[in-house]
């Protein structure tokens, strides 16, 4: 599983709110997040619907289970969509919610069986454009154009609900919003053109942007994506390419990124469905910490370090991931104190979250 927390990337989260109280500078730091108190959440399913997905499709249809039994457990008040990575300018529904005999356009948990809804409709077809324009759809499809009275997605982004996109796919994004200059009756077979000209895609800091705007706060959007990961070759087959472009995005909102190679997606998927639910496992560090000094607290009850029940230490993603019963609650407070790797001296300061990293989008 590829976690998110990358040196130099962001640090925040959907539910990464508060304040990372820091000594800057200094060996000793301490780092504090909240859950969000909040349970309302908007999910968005951005689904690849090239000719390669056929196995993925159904993977994710099937394993939706796991996602689902988060949001039922902790009764949250979910809307879910799902369009594909298709957008081509001669496609009258791009950006569309998909219906079918299942329910309408959004599914929420008083549909009648909504797993159903949702394993259903998950299964988006293999017909669409080679070029999978992922970030693209997923931006137009949140845009006042289609979300707004009258518009195709009217009433899916709620204003008081997080949001999470989660993209699906086998090969990278090749967002271009018309950069390359690609027909549409060419793009399946110019699709190389996404990689060989990669400096014309809309980079993923922009798309990122555009999402917090959306909220007008870092920790209520969040991106996830089940892609190919950095070492595919010889783990995924020959159609699946890293998805560099969705892992960015996915880090750069405190996301979660796992391997689209894997033949299980149950522990993926239920960690997506507790990130959903607005309840995180994994946070960022603001500095490296010397393992040994690391104290966890939960609410002021200091955490074992335990991979049942407990936490753990991820040093190359400089972050804590709780698991089993010691995953924290809604609206509860995260603190880390400890040590850093980057000495100097000692002196106060408070960082908001989102700044924790000079690199926002």
């Amino acid at each position: 599983m590829l976690r998110p927390g990358l040196a130099g990337l962001l640090a925040f989260a959907i539910v990464g709110c508060g304040q990372q109280e820091a000594y800057i500078g200094g060996l000793t730091k301490v780092d504090t997040w909240k859950q969000a108190p909040t349970n309302e959440v908007d999910i968005l399913w951005v689904i690849d619907n090239s000719s390669s997905m056929q196995n993925e499709q159904a993977q994710l249809a099937e394993g939706f289970t796991s996602f689902s039994q988060a949001l039922d457990e902790s009764m949250t008040d979910f809307q879910i969509g799902i369009i594909t990575t298709e957008f081509t300018a001669d496609d009258p529904d791009r950006g569309a919610l998909i219906s079918d005999e299942y329910a309408g356009p959004i599914i929420t948990r008083d549909d009648a069986d909504y797993v159903s809804a949702f394993a259903n409709r998950a299964k988006v077809g293999l017909k669409g454009s080679g070029m999978e324009r992922g970030m693209q759809a997923a931006d137009f499809a949140l845009s006042h154009l289609m979300t707004a009275g009258g518009g195709a997605n009217e009433g899916f982004l709620r204003p008081d609900a997080n949001l999470l996109v989660v993209f699906v796919s086998d090969e990278d994004d090749c967002s271009d919003e018309g950069n390359l200059g690609i027909p549409p009756e060419q793009e399946r077979d110019r699709a190389v053109e996404c990689y060989t000209r990669a400096g014309m895609l809309v980079p993923p800091a922009e798309y990122a942007a555009r999402l917090l705007e959306l909220k007008g706060s870092r920790d209520r959007v969040q991106v996830g994506a089940i892609v190919g990961p950095p070492n595919s070759k010889g783990l995924c087959d020959e159609n699946t390419a890293v998805g560099d472009r969705y892992m960015d995005l996915a880090r750069f909102t405190g996301g979660l990124s796992v391997s689209i190679c894997d033949d299980d997606w149950t522990e993926a998927l239920q960690e997506l469905g507790l990130n959903a639910t607005g309840i995180f496992t994994t946070f960022e560090l603001s500095s490296p910490a010397l393992e040994d000094s690391l104290v966890v607290t939960v609410n002021g009850t200091e955490v074992p370090r335990d991979a049942d029940n407990g936490y753990t230490y991820d040093a190359a993603a400089r972050s804590i991931t709780f698991h089993g019963n010691a995953v924290p609650e809604r609206d509860a407070e995260i603190r880390a104190t400890y040590q850093s790797t980057i000495g100097g001296a000692s002196s106060s300061a408070t960082v908001d979250t989102g700044a924790a990293e000079d690199t926002a989008p």
